[in-house]
C-alpha cells in the first residue's frame, strides 16, 4: 500500500438505508475492528443483534467462528471505518449462513467445489 503497511487494511464505508455490509464472514488470520462514525446499524452475529451508534467500536478477533455483518435498518446512512489486520494472503474463513468458504486460492462451496471467481487480497 502507499502507506507501507502490509498487514493492515482500512475502509471508509457508507451503508445506505436497507443495505448490508456483506454476508456474515469470520476470518482465521485477520482481526476486524469497526468504528461507527454516523447513523446507526444493527450488527448480526451468532449471539444475536443490537443497535450501534456513533462512537461505538466493534471487534472480531481472528480465529473466532462468529460470522458478522452490519445492516442499516434506519432511514439514514450509517458511516463507519473498518480496519483489518493479519496475513491477508494466507487468510481463510467461512460464511455460516451460505454455502461458501474462502482461502488463499479463492471461494468454494463447503464441499470444496470452486466458485468461478478469484479472491482479491
Amino acid at each position: 500500500s502507499a502507506s507501507g503497511l502490509t498487514r493492515v487494511g482500512a475502509s471508509h464505508v457508507t451503508l445506505n438505508p436497507g443495505a448490508f455490509s456483506a454476508q456474515r464472514p469470520w476470518r482465521r488470520l485477520a482481526d476486524v475492528l469497526v468504528v461507527v462514525l454516523a447513523g446507526e446499524a444493527v450488527p448480526t452475529e451468532d449471539e444475536g443483534e443490537r443497535i450501534v451508534r456513533p462512537g461505538d467500536v466493534l471487534a472480531w478477533p481472528a480465529g473466532v467462528e462468529n460470522g458478522h455483518r452490519l445492516h442499516t435498518r434506519s432511514t439514514s446512512d450509517c458511516v463507519f471505518v473498518t480496519v483489518s489486520a493479519g496475513d491477508k494472503a494466507r487468510d481463510s474463513g467461512a460464511y455460516p449462513d451460505i454455502d461458501m468458504v474462502f482461502g488463499p486460492d479463492g471461494y468454494t462451496r463447503k464441499d470444496g467445489t470452486p466458485y468461478p471467481t478469484k479472491r482479491l487480497p
